[in-house]
């Protein structure tokens, strides 16, 4: 009777060791019907050795309990670190073979954009193993290939799931001192034979071959939750949770059932390394969570312990103790779905354009990830602030594995203000001042030349790149098909009813939906204290869609207890993100040595202030308008800009002058000499925010001219920053 590997499927991991190391190449490796590979024993070529037994993972598998070590990883050259889909750890380990002159085995995709371990021996080809492959690899030649250079006494750098790597270590059977083995935190590997019926279906949909798919892309500094892929015609960039391969992976439909016993779920290994994402960055360190990835890193061995003595000057570190580290994927291995079986016979018999769409319909739906949440906010206005505190919280929260999008809700009385022909709508305002407006509005924009198109290009781009891509446009009749679970509302001016023309129930979350649960206010603002009386009614009925509120302006509390609710006060959600963050996506001016004036209305005395100091100091001063063209003499306009330019005129200045809270906001955040003068209407909101940091005293004071060179303690003020900032996140997390 011949020799049987595994009496269940789930006692075979599919590593491969076992067809390398059988000297008749009595094994193949073969596809089943759920498209993973298992060996099968040509009998009659079989000898009984029983080496297939012997390298087997699964078979007597121990390790010796070492004394681990524990890091945060973050490489230093962040380019790589975008590239990579943690912190950029493997590109450090794998330089050091590569100049060595060494060898890299780690997974890629092959021409036909299968996943198969790759021998790479030039650093500039690592892009082409970099990244995470939900997708169990072929291991084809590469154990023996290793083995071969290992006797040529060639270093080798060999990565992969923990059962690979201890199929390795099983193969070569003796310790090796130029070997390095790196293994991952593996959720799971999930089926080759599904990933290559997903591959025809993108290439047939998108009508062009799929020639690299990205599982883990970070350009929006999201902690890699975005997917990317790129055909002969283009790429695309979208959600990682909305990507249909994900959702079957990470609803646990296509894992391999090994995995579901996995014994490698441990810090305890025979690698030499281990790695993966940091997870909980953002308690444990926070100021290294900026949304480009951190690694884990567990050394187990003296060798590890040697060589990272010798890559640890090329990052950014620090030690950790195991408690810190410890994921899921390190105490116990991935549970099986319920519906897995199901979903496998039907896979096994359907193409998978038939399985997308029963998938997206039916009940396996219904299984979230995550719960999906939308923001409904000021994101369509041309307006920098309100665009920039839309991409903080969305930023803040995908950063921290939620599935946030913006709504495309677009109000025409948001957007119409920004049109070429200006249509102000605004309570109690008349016919004559709405036509009086609007044709002022025009002769400002046709007089401006190409700037007024120029502004509004860098608006839309911003908002398409950073905030909505390409998500369907809402309007209030079609919120009823918004797919969103979650809805938080805010922040910025939404149950403003001067803003919106009235106070707009969206805002509020008061309309039918068929999946909506919940109404989380975020730093909503009134732009007040209260509303004008006769909006009360209404205000209280709306109120009363809105699950949890949370306010930006403290004076606004009174208000909302009139109507018998509690309301938190939180920081608007620019504070959400460091300066390190928003320095990533802003574009900085050329001037220099620049005074900075932004006015939200005309203040006569803001401007005087200016011109005094710009004589004193001897420098420029830049003014910024956000809404109509108003000239002042002496001052250069800067009216073309969007919120990337927004954010560097303010970083790159030497003194601010305000009258606008977001201008404030960022002042605060760039550690600016700055100044406000209080709006006429609307002071509220800069009384606020100054009141939560200290810093009451940087507004202007009639007659004391150096008060903007008044010492600001930012020690003092960051504190108080932080322990606002962790008060709205922990807002945040208890109701999100």
């Amino acid at each position: 009777m011949g020799i049987k590997l595994f009496n269940n499927k789930s006692d075979c991991c599919g590593c491969g060791a076992c067809e390398a190391i059988c000297p008749n190449h009595a094994i193949e490796m073969v596809f089943d019907k759920e498209g993973f590979l298992y060996p099968k024993i040509d009998e009659k070529n079989c000898v009984n050795c029983n080496q297939c037994m012997r390298v087997c993972p699964y078979k007597e598998y121990d390790t010796v309990k070492k004394k681990n070590h524990y890091y945060g990883v973050r490489n230093k050259d962040d380019e790589i670190r975008l590239k990579s889909s943690s912190g950029g750890m493997f590109s450090l380990l794998a330089k050091f073979i590569i100049e060595k002159s060494g060898v890299v085995f780690a997974a890629g995709y092959d021409s036909y954009m299968r996943v198969v371990h790759k021998k790479i021996d030039r650093f500039e080809d690592l892009d082409k193993v970099r990244q995470t492959k939900y997708v169990q690899s072929h291991m084809n030649t590469v154990y023996q290939q290793i083995k071969k250079l290992l006797k040529e006494e060639r270093w080798v750098l060999f990565v992969g799931t923990p059962c690979q790597t201890e199929g390795l270590y099983k193969y070569l059977n003796g310790e090796y001192e130029k070997l390095l083995i790196v293994d991952l935190v593996c959720y799971g590997v999930s089926s080759p034979g599904i990933w290559q019926k997903y591959m025809r279906y993108l290439s047939r949909q998108y009508k062009g071959q799929i020639v690299n798919f990205n599982f883990r892309d970070k350009r929006n500094k999201d902690n890699g939750h975005s997917i990317s892929w790129i055909n002969r015609k283009g790429e695309m960039v979208y959600s990682l949770y909305d990507d249909l391969y994900c959702q079957l992976y990470f609803r646990n439909l296509i894992i391999r059932p090994s995995c579901h016993k996995c014994p490698f779920c441990t810090v305890h290994r025979n690698s030499d390394f281990t790695i993966g994402d940091f997870w909980g960055i953002e308690h444990i360190k926070p100021e290294m969570d900026d949304g480009m990835g951190t690694s884990l890193v567990i050394t187990h061995s003296e060798k590890a312990e040697m060589i990272w003595k010798f890559i640890q000057n090329k990052c950014v570190y620090f030690s950790c103790e195991e408690k810190d580290v410890l994921q899921p994927r390190l105490i116990e291995p991935t549970k099986r779905s319920e519906k897995r079986s199901l979903f496998m016979k039907i896979q096994s018999y359907l193409p998978f354009s038939l399985i997308a769409f029963i998938f997206r319909k039916s009940k396996f739906r219904r299984q979230k990830m995550e719960k999906k949440i939308g923001i409904l906010t000021f994101h369509c206005s041309d307006n920098c602030g309100a665009m920039l505190q839309a991409y903080g919280l969305k930023t803040w929260l995908c950063s921290h594995g939620k599935n946030a999008e913006i709504v495309n809700y677009i109000p025409l009385s948001l957007i119409s203000r920004h049109w070429l022909i200006p249509i102000y709508l605004w309570p109690g305002c008349g016919k004559k001042n709405i036509l009086r407006m609007a044709l002022k509005g025009f002769y400002g924009n046709i007089t401006s030349g190409n700037k007024y198109w120029k502004q509004r290009h860098n608006m839309k781009c911003f908002r398409r790149k950073y905030l909505t891509d390409n998500h369907p446009k809402f309007l209030v009749r079609q919120m009823r098909a918004c797919p969103y679970e979650t809805y938080i509302v805010g922040s910025d001016q939404i149950w403003s009813p001067d803003i919106t023309n009235g106070l707009k129930p969206v805002y509020f979350g008061a309309f039918e939906s068929r999946k909506k649960q919940k109404v989380i206010a975020y730093a909503a603002s009134m732009g007040n204290n209260a509303l004008v009386s006769h909006y009360d009614n209404t205000f209280k009925k709306l109120l009363q869609h809105v699950d949890v509120i949370s306010l930006r302006e403290e004076g606004a509390q009174p208000y909302i207890e009139k109507f018998g609710r509690n309301a938190n006060v939180v920081l608007d959600p620019v504070f959400l993100l460091g300066k390190e963050k928003w320095h990533e996506i802003e574009i900085l001016p050329k001037e220099e040595h620049y005074i900075l004036v932004y006015a939200t209305e005309p203040n006569a005395d803001m401007y005087q202030f200016a011109f005094l100091l710009a004589k004193k100091k001897k420098k420029q001063v830049y003014f910024m308008k956000p809404y109509d063209r108003l000239k002042i003499d002496g001052m250069r306009e800067i009216n073309t800009i969007g919120p990337a330019e927004f954010l560097g005129y303010v970083d790159k200045a030497d003194y601010v002058i305000t009258n606008s809270f977001h201008v404030t906001a960022f002042s605060i955040i760039f550690q600016k000499s700055f100044l406000v003068f209080l709006h006429k209407t609307k002071g509220l909101r800069l009384l606020s925010v100054l009141k939560l940091h200290g810093l009451e005293d940087r507004i202007w004071k009639n007659g004391k001219e150096g008060q903007i060179d008044d010492v600001i303690d930012w020690d003092t003020v960051m504190k108080k920053n932080q322990r606002q900032k962790e008060k709205a996140e922990k807002y945040l997390r208890d109701h999100v």
